[in-house]
């Protein structure tokens, strides 16, 4: 951890150790329990660790919290693991009553499964190490997560055919991730529409885009790019982008057929789904 992590980290540390000292509880103690080492313990408590989510949950079980550990951990991961640029749009994303959003590359980030999160990351970030990865990976799967939490928002994606047909790590990667689009589909949860690659399609080789809805009618863009994404808050531009979107989906087949379609992927060009 670098300063700067272990200054935001000391937090959670001192949160912790307030809670297992008024527990009356030894750092041994707790570990035997949670099935963590008391050195570790002590690491997680001078910062000089970050605890992974489901080990955060045993802490709160077993010191009975009350779930602040929880809290105090998805509000620093949030904070230290989403690039600067990005942050005000999670913020947004929580409180949008409808996103659209389009991809010709990749699954969209709010749609990936852990085992396609990681191969993407790790593949995008060869610099970073596993616990960051493994941190980054969270956040990005704690995104839906935390919709499905409230009322969930209209989730509509247009996603072109080739995001769908490369392989993101290997076989079994691509098809659990599949497999996990169209649970969500048939659950109700999302609306996917696929852009055929026999689609005569130029307006879906363009950059990754969303526009969210927010409480009380204001829409905002976001226009990804290699570096990151920009915001787009102007009326004209946002009415650009919900034109797009609407163009895109005239390049795409029904919500029936695109579930269709998927089904015919997997087993051609990953295997059958799990």
């Amino acid at each position: 951890m670098s300063r700067e992590e272990r200054a935001r980290w000391a937090k959670f540390g001192d949160e912790m150790r307030k809670a297992r000292a008024a527990s009356g509880m030894t750092q041994r103690d707790l570990g035997i329990k949670v099935g963590l080492s008391h050195a570790m313990i002590g690491a997680i408590e001078r910062a000089q660790r970050r605890p992974q989510k489901d080990q955060v949950a045993d802490f709160d079980t077993t010191l009975a919290t009350g779930g602040i550990l929880s809290q105090i951990w998805d509000e620093l991961t949030t904070a230290s693991n989403v690039p600067a640029g990005f942050r005000d749009v999670l913020h947004l994303e929580q409180q949008s009553r409808q996103i659209r959003e389009f991809n010709a590359q990749i699954v969209p980030g709010i749609l990936q499964t852990r085992d396609y999160a990681r191969a993407l990351i790790r593949t995008r970030r060869i610099t970073s190490s596993q616990e960051e990865v493994d941190h980054l990976v969270e956040t990005r799967l704690n995104r839906l997560e935390k919709l499905r939490q409230g009322e969930l928002p209209l989730l509509w994606f247009v996603i072109r055919e080739a995001a769908l047909t490369q392989n993101m790590g290997n076989p079994a990667i691509m098809r659990g991730q599949l497999a996990h689009l169209t649970k969500l589909c048939t659950e109700g949860v999302v609306r996917i529409q696929v852009i055929p690659d026999s689609a005569p399609a130029p307006a879906a080789l363009c950059e990754a885009f969303r526009v969210m809805t927010i409480e009380g009618a204001n829409t905002i863009g976001y226009v990804e790019h290699a570096l990151g994404g920009e915001v787009k808050a102007l009326a004209q531009q946002v009415d650009d982008l919900i034109t797009f979107f609407e163009t895109l989906l005239g390049e795409a087949l029904s919500p029936s057929a695109s579930l269709e379609l998927i089904g015919t992927i997997s087993g051609e060009h990953h295997g059958e789904m799990d």
